[in-house]
């Protein structure tokens, strides 16, 4: 976030998301339904035939109808608006190898009519805003009469700061609106996933600034609150080259929990993030631990209204 925060890895550290996902306690792997068999009759013959696989066309149908039940669940009572924006109070905390470090962070964002954003932070007793405008970037110290223009050579770490917190942001309005996901995904499937192949997968490509973007998102059994969300590249192999043994990279792997109303929403109250989308690391055996864990304080949402019913303005 800025020299503020660089002194903080805290410093919402995200790697461009568009920005990805996390399960809990395991990597939910896809599962194929097991197929009954059924053994023809020996009096009457039974020609037996397999069913022709899904088109990609429906399968991206029912994934879209899943996402469009998530998004109403998510929403109750708010048919005919869409999220703009949010305020959020968060306790972010930093996991590195020297300790655990802890901030309180209070975040304006908003998408539309245009991408901005505003930090505020106590550092060293002072209360600092900072953010961007659309235009510019900038920082206030308490006492100030005027923002100081972060526009400068000297600023580039300021300004790549927030831009993390921009991309953060991003991603924290995929995890909690469904219909933003819907809007800009493509090529969905739905499939099985988890050990007993009881949760489902709904996977795809997300379009953002920084490229296009594999993601997978995971659903329990007949509840309507996603447990995890993965956004990933995946590692391009040139034909005759041996694949690496992690395909993927740019990983942001999101655990969802403790899902619970936020001023009308439906949000999950504590958001892991990991850097892998391995849930046991394989030198050591050990369990993989998140990196980061966000805790949401408070969340007012930001509404406009629609255009029309049935197609919000983006």
């Amino acid at each position: 976030m800025l020299t503020l925060l660089l002194a903080l890895p805290v410093a919402l550290a995200a790697t461009p998301l568009l920005q990805t996902p996390a399960p809990t306690g395991q990597e939910p792997a896809p599962v194929e339904p097991p197929v009954e068999a059924q053994e023809p009759s020996a009096e009457t013959p039974v020609a037996t035939q397999e069913p022709a696989p899904e088109t990609p066309a429906a399968q991206d149908g029912k994934a879209r109808a899943l996402l469009r039940e998530l998004a109403a669940a998510q929403a109750p009572g708010q048919p005919d608006q869409q999220v703009a924006g949010f305020r959020m109070e968060i306790v972010l905390r930093d996991f590195a190898d020297d300790g655990t470090r802890e901030v309180g962070l209070l975040v304006r964002y908003r998408r539309l009519p245009e991408e901005t954003v505003e930090l505020v932070v106590d550092e060293n007793g002072v209360r600092v805003r900072k953010g961007f405008d659309g235009d510019s970037y900038w920082l206030q110290e308490d006492g100030m009469e005027q923002r100081v223009d972060l526009g400068g050579h000297e600023f580039e770490q300021d300004r790549e700061s927030i831009d993390q917190v921009l991309d953060l942001c991003a991603d924290l309005l995929l995890l909690l609106d469904a219909e933003q996901l819907e809007r800009r995904c493509e090529e969905l499937a739905l499939g099985a996933a988890g050990a007993d192949g009881t949760d489902r997968r709904l996977s795809g490509t997300l379009s953002a600034a920084s490229g296009a973007w594999e993601f997978a998102l995971f659903l329990p059994p007949e509840v309507l609150e996603p447990r995890a969300f993965w956004l990933f590249h995946r590692v391009e192999v040139a034909e005759g080259e041996q694949p690496p043994e992690d395909p993927f990279t740019d990983v942001q792997r999101f655990e969802l929990l403790g899902w619970k109303e936020f001023g009308g929403r439906r949000a999950p109250q504590l958001i892991r993030v990991y850097d892998t989308l391995r849930s046991v690391d394989p030198d050591s055996g050990e369990e993989v631990l998140e990196r980061r864990a966000l805790e949401l304080q408070d969340v007012r949402w930001d509404l406009v209204p629609r255009t029309d019913k049935g197609a919000p303005r983006d």
